[in-house]
């Protein structure tokens, strides 16, 4: 999508430490594009977000799922959070 970063891109690779290669992973126009695949899919959508509606350890990971992580800058989009498919998440901080 457009504004995302490249997941092939030299500092990307660096930072996944070849994850990319064992994660499945798709490229799109649109989240619109995105989201009807992940449901196609029967993904259940979780978005990490500081937050989020609920903490990570309380949702059931058992299901497939997909999990939107924004930029460390700018985070999730509001056109994401604002989609009701979508679970926020969030990652609790020592001591929350």
């Amino acid at each position: 999508m457009a504004g995302c970063a490249d997941p092939w891109g030299p500092k990307a690779l660096r930072a996944g430490m070849g994850a990319q290669f064992r994660v499945p992973m798709m490229q799109v126009d649109s989240w619109a594009g995105a989201a009807a695949s992940l449901v196609e899919w029967g993904c259940a959508i979780r978005a990490a977000d500081a937050g989020g509606t609920s903490a990570h350890y309380d949702c059931d990971w058992r299901d497939a799922s997909a999990l939107v992580v924004g930029s460390e800058a700018h985070g999730i989009s509001r056109e994401v959070l604002a989609d009701p498919r979508v679970h926020s998440c969030s990652i609790p901080m020592a001591g929350d």
